[in-house]
């Protein structure tokens, strides 16, 4: 057990190093060569209620990194492996929400969309999968800062490869920005309990209430976001734009042909304390 808490204090210190240096890059402008417009889609189920929102946007960046225009009047539907299909009302511009849905564990479900121009998507299935409970959670002062570190634990389940993300929120306001996001397989736990460790690298002030949301991610969902955490965190702004990294959502007529973005399920363990308390 002592190896293993090293190892997570070690993971922690380089995951801090690796913040620091992402922090200290100078922001420039570039002229970029414009390419070919690409649909970007954001969306998520879970097992907690809804409604569940997906964002659409299109972007003709040479890297898909600029937002454009958001789409409008799209055909969005969620549909699962049981026949059901959940019609999404655009509630404003580029923005589907869900009605009367809430995801199931065991269930799968993926993403289908028709764009104004009759261009249809669907994303792969992704199965909402069960997720550890977070059984463990304290604050603990971060001297160098006056403020608190967020200490988690859980049991991990044995017989397999766990992914998890977490979302971190102060009195709120969410606390995952660009580049910030918290993901990791259970390699350096498989089937142990966790003691409670830093798994955001986040400090909170002194009082203010701290919610995490631990979350199961599918195999293809962290390979997306660590490549995605990878590209934000390496390089310099003078390097070549790097390729857009390839999601789960494809043209129906072309499955070769990828939107930008994800659509994934997952469960989702809430818990909440006070900072210093």
């Amino acid at each position: 057990m002592r190896q293993l808490i090293n190892k997570f204090t070690l993971f922690s210190f380089l995951f801090g190093l690796f913040l620091m240096a992402n922090s200290c890059q100078e922001v420039i402008d570039l002229e970029i060569p414009r390419g070919e417009e690409q649909l970007v889609v954001e969306g998520w189920i879970t097992d907690q209620p809804g409604p569940y929102t997906v964002l659409l946007t299109s972007t003709i960046a040479y890297n898909g990194g600029d937002k454009g225009q958001e789409v409008s009047g799209a055909t969005v539907k969620i549909i699962d492996d049981l026949g059901n299909e959940y019609i999404l009302d655009e509630s404003e511009a580029g923005t589907y929400q869900s009605d009367n849905l809430q995801g199931t564990i065991g269930v799968s479900y993926w993403l289908y969309i028709q764009t104004p121009d009759g261009v249809e998507y669907q994303s792969k299935p992704e199965e909402l999968k069960s997720v550890a409970a977070i059984d463990e959670i304290y604050t603990e002062l971060d001297p160098s800062k006056d403020e608190y570190r967020l200490m988690i634990g859980f049991q991990d389940p044995p017989g397999g490869v766990n992914y998890y993300q977490w979302k971190v929120y102060q009195n709120d306001e969410p606390m995952n920005g660009p580049g910030q996001l918290f993901v990791t397989d259970n390699q350096l736990f498989a089937g142990q309990k966790v003691p409670a460790a830093d798994f955001t690298g986040r400090t909170f002030h002194p009082g203010a209430l701290v919610r995490v949301e631990q979350m199961s991610l599918s195999a293809g969902a962290f390979s997306f976001f660590s490549q995605l955490l990878l590209q934000e965190n390496t390089g310099n702004p003078l390097d070549t734009p790097p390729a857009p990294i390839v999601g789960n959502v494809y043209k129906v007529e072309n499955p070769s042909e990828y939107a930008l973005g994800y659509f994934g399920a997952s469960a989702v363990s809430i818990v909440e304390t006070v900072a210093g308390e």
